[in-house]
């Protein structure tokens, strides 16, 4: 039979263990939060990467497009690439930081405003089709590796090595379609200057 001390130095014992036993239960689990979290964002950064070289794809070949004889445009492509895949794992999404969640869902809508912005340019200033599309789909390609950037820095993954530059070339199209906008900006202004200098 026990004493008081010897008591009290066994519920020590129990408490102790219970304790170390729970604090470890919660550690392991906070550690495969973290891991199922990490492993989403790796194979998300990938598809999203592989969306913005998709962009950078299109963007070239609608640089010298098909302009056959007897169409009034040339072939440019209009449809932009589709949606990234997004993984179809609850407890990665679950450990996902909410904000870099919000970023990777939103990206269809940026995608779906941006097809609506060239379908509306087709439809009604065709002219302007190769220049719309080449904007949009840059925007769209740098988004998506800022998405894949900022979850690889997130979570501690290493940068992706490119054989070839394909950002740099998405930045330079959006800065010449920046350019373009400057510039077209101040074509306009000066029409208006001058419609309303004209002696009525």
């Amino acid at each position: 039979m026990m004493d008081g001390v010897g008591l009290l130095d066994f519920a020590k014992v129990v408490i102790g263990a219970g304790l170390g036993s729970g604090v470890a239960t919660l550690v392991l689990a906070w550690r495969k939060h973290r891991a199922d979290g990490t492993y989403l964002a790796m194979r998300l950064a990938v598809n999203f990467e592989a969306y913005a070289k998709a962009c950078a794809t299109f963007v070239s070949e609608n640089e010298h497009p098909e302009h056959r004889p007897d169409e009034e445009f040339p072939d440019w492509i209009t449809t932009l690439p589709g949606q990234p895949d997004l993984p179809d794992d609850a407890d990665g999404w679950k450990a996902l930081n909410a904000n870099d969640a919000s970023a990777v869902l939103g990206f269809s809508m940026a995608i779906k405003d941006a097809q609506s912005v060239i379908d509306a340019i087709v439809e009604y200033t065709p002219d302007g089709i190769g220049d719309s599309a080449q904007e949009e789909a840059a925007k769209l390609g740098l988004q998506a590796w800022e998405i894949a950037d900022r979850l690889r820095s997130a979570h501690k993954l290493d940068p992706v090595t490119l054989r070839f530059d394909y950002v740099a070339q998405l930045r330079r199209q959006v800065a010449i379609a920046s350019q373009r906008s400057r510039e077209e900006h101040l074509r306009q202004h000066q029409r208006l200057d001058e419609i309303y200098q004209e002696p009525r």
